[in-house]
C-alpha cells in the first residue's frame, strides 16, 4: 500500500519542479545522478518518491467525490479529447450516481466542459491578476499552450487568450479548445473605456474591433498590408473604423478612440506589441516541464504553465518593488529562492495531516474589537517553525474572512494570514506586527 502523501510533499514536489523549470536538466533523473546531482533537489526527495507523486498526484476540483475519484480522471480524461473530436461530453453526474457531491459545479458546465477540473486553478489565478489593474492601454495576445510537453503536437492543445498590461504584467489569461469564441474571451477580460491593441494579426478584424466598440472599449490592430509612409486615412461608411497606413503596414482602429494622431497611435501600439513579447518570452525562458504520463498530464500542464505566469509576474512586481536595490534577482535567481522555500517548508504533523483551514469571521468596523467566540483561532506554531526564516508567505484574504492579530495581545483584526504558521498578523504603515512575528528579537518584547 502507497505511503500517504502529505501537504509537505506537495509543496516539495511543487518546489522541485520549479527547480528543474529553472535549471532544464533533459531528463528528471540528473537532478538525482552523482554527477550532475543537485542538493537542492536530490536531497528534499529520493527519486523513487518523486517519481511515484509524479504518477500518484491529480488535480482534484474541491466537490468531487474522493470514492469515485478514479471514475472522474477517467471520464474527465476522456471529456477532453471527445472535445478536441467534436463530439460530446458525457455525464459525470450519472455515473458517479451521487449529485448532491457536485452541487457547487453547475450541471452544464460538469457536462460541457472538459476543463472543469482547472477550473479552481483558473480562478484563483484570476482573482490574484484582477487585483494587478490599473487605468491605462492594454495589450491581448493569443497562442496555443501544448498538454503534452511536445511543441510539435497540435492535437492536444489549448489556446490562450491574455490580457497584458503596459511593463508585461499578465492581468488575464482565459483557455479555451478552439478558437470559435475568441471574440467573447477578448471581450469579456477588457475593461469598459479602455483602449486595447490586439497583437496577432488574426485578432484584428472589423467585426472584433466593431464588437468591442458596443462593449464601450476602442480598439486597434495591425491587418498586414504594403508598408509605406504614415498619412493615408480611410475611414468606414458608418463612420466606426479608421484605417491608417503606416511605416509597419495598415493600422485598422476605432474611430474616435482621442488618438487621431498617428504618430501617437503608433508608439503606444509599438509599447503594447513589446509588453507582450516581453511576457510571452519572459515564460518561454523557464517553463516547468511536465513529469506526468499522458494522457493525465494535460490537467497539470496547465497547473504549472499558471504557475510559471504567476512566477513571472511576481518578479516583475518585485522588480518595481526594488528599482532602487543595485543588484536584484534576475528571474532565475528569483525562482531558485522560491524553489527554495517550497522545498524547505517545514509544517507541523497537524499540517501535514490536514490542509490549513481558513478561520471565517463576520466583518467588523475599525473601532469595535472582535468577538472571540466567532473566531476559530489556530494554535501558534512551534519557535523552530516561527523563526527559521523560510516560506513565511503573507496572503490577503478576502471581505469577511480572517481574524484577531496573534502577534502578543495585539486586539485589531487581520485579513493577512501567513500560510506557514497559519495565523493571522497585522501588516500597516504603523502595526507590522507579521514582521515582528517572525522575528525572535522581539519575543521578549510580546
Amino acid at each position: 500500500m502507497p505511503r500517504p502523501v502529505t501537504s509537505r510533499e506537495v509543496a516539495q514536489f511543487v518546489g522541485i519542479h520549479v527547480a528543474m523549470g529553472t535549471l532544464k536538466f533533459p531528463s528528471p533523473r540528473l537532478y538525482w545522478e552523482n554527477l550532475t546531482k543537485v542538493p537542492l533537489v536530490a536531497d528534499s526527495m529520493p527519486l523513487s518518491r518523486f517519481l511515484e507523486l509524479s504518477r500518484m498526484l491529480k488535480l482534484a476540483c474541491p466537490a468531487k467525490d474522493p470514492v469515485n475519484s478514479n471514475v472522474q480522471e477517467g471520464r474527465c480524461d476522456s471529456d477532453f479529447q471527445n472535445a478536441q473530436q467534436g463530439q460530446p461530453h458525457s455525464s459525470r453526474q450519472s455515473e458517479i450516481g451521487q449529485p448532491d457531491m457536485l452541487n457547487e459545479l453547475s450541471s452544464s458546465q460538469t457536462q460541457t466542459d472538459p476543463l472543469w477540473k482547472a477550473q479552481p486553478l483558473l480562478c484563483r489565478f484570476k482573482a490574484g491578476c484582477q487585483s494587478l489593474r490599473k487605468e491605462g492601454d492594454y495589450a491581448v495576445d493569443q497562442y496555443p499552450l501544448p498538454l503534452t510537453g511536445k511543441m510539435h503536437n497540435k492535437k492536444l492543445s489549448l489556446y490562450c487568450t491574455t490580457l497584458v498590461g503596459f511593463g508585461g504584467l499578465l492581468l488575464h489569461v482565459d483557455l479555451k479548445l478552439g478558437q470559435s469564441s475568441k471574440q467573447d474571451a477578448v471581450e469579456k477580460m477588457v475593461p469598459k473605456g479602455s483602449m486595447v491593441f490586439l497583437c496577432k494579426q488574426e485578432l484584428s478584424t472589423p467585426a472584433m474591433l466593431e464588437r468591442l466598440l458596443v462593449a464601450g472599449v476602442h480598439g486597434a490592430g495591425r491587418v498586414g498590408g504594403a508598408r509605406g509612409q504614415i498619412g493615408d486615412e480611410f475611414v468606414s461608411s458608418d463612420g466606426k473604423l479608421m484605417l491608417r497606413r503606416s511605416h509597419c503596414g495598415f493600422i485598422l482602429s476605432t474611430a474616435g478612440n482621442n488618438q487621431r494622431n498617428m504618430a501617437s497611435l503608433m508608439d503606444n501600439f509599438e509599447k503594447a506589441q513589446m509588453s507582450a513579447q516581453v511576457n510571452r518570452d519572459l515564460q518561454n525562458l523557464y517553463s516547468i516541464p511536465l513529469t506526468a504520463s499522458a494522457p493525465t498530464c494535460w490537467p497539470q500542464a496547465v497547473l504549472w504553465y499558471l504557475t510559471d505566469l504567476a512566477l513571472v509576474n511576481s518578479w516583475l512586481l518585485y522588480r518595481q518593488d526594488h528599482k532602487a536595490v543595485s543588484a536584484p534577482l534576475t528571474l532565475m535567481a528569483f525562482r531558485l529562492e522560491v524553489s527554495k522555500s517550497l522545498i524547505l517548508s517545514n509544517g507541523c504533523d497537524a499540517q501535514d495531516s490536514v490542509p490549513p483551514q481558513t478561520p471565517r469571521e463576520k466583518p467588523h468596523t475599525t473601532n469595535e474589537k472582535p468577538n472571540p467566540s466567532l473566531v476559530g483561532e489556530s494554535p501558534l506554531p512551534d519557535a523552530a517553525t516561527r523563526f527559521d526564516g523560510s516560506g513565511h508567505w503573507p496572503e490577503q484574504l478576502g471581505e469577511g474572512e480572517g481574524g484577531r492579530c496573534r502577534y502578543g495581545d495585539c486586539q485589531r483584526t487581520s485579513r493577512v494570514l501567513c500560510l506557514k504558521c497559519c495565523v493571522f498578523l497585522c501588516i500597516s504603515r504603523n502595526h507590522n506586527c507579521f514582521l515582528n512575528f517572525h522575528n525572535q528579537g522581539s519575543l521578549g518584547k510580546e
